[in-house]
């Protein structure tokens, strides 16, 4: 009768206790994130400051100058 409070004992410990299995799966997770640093350096480097860079440089110069300019 008293082998639900060990299963459910051994489960929450099978969490924080086995480091190991946690340490395998972080491994392949944590290297696939900073692995291809390019590939999410990429599309949020280039599409974030794309963004940011149109407005930004239109918002500093009035639109006035760039239409005297043009």
């Amino acid at each position: 009768m008293r082998s639900v409070p060990a299963p459910v004992a051994r489960t929450k410990r099978s969490l924080e206790a086995p480091p190991v299995s946690v340490s395998l799966p972080a491994s392949p997770l944590m290297r696939s994130l900073e692995a291809p640093p390019l590939m999410i350096s990429s599309p949020p480097l280039p599409e974030t400051l794309s963004l940011p860079f149109p407005p930004l440089k239109r918002s500093f110069p009035p639109p006035k100058s760039t239409t005297e300019f043009a």
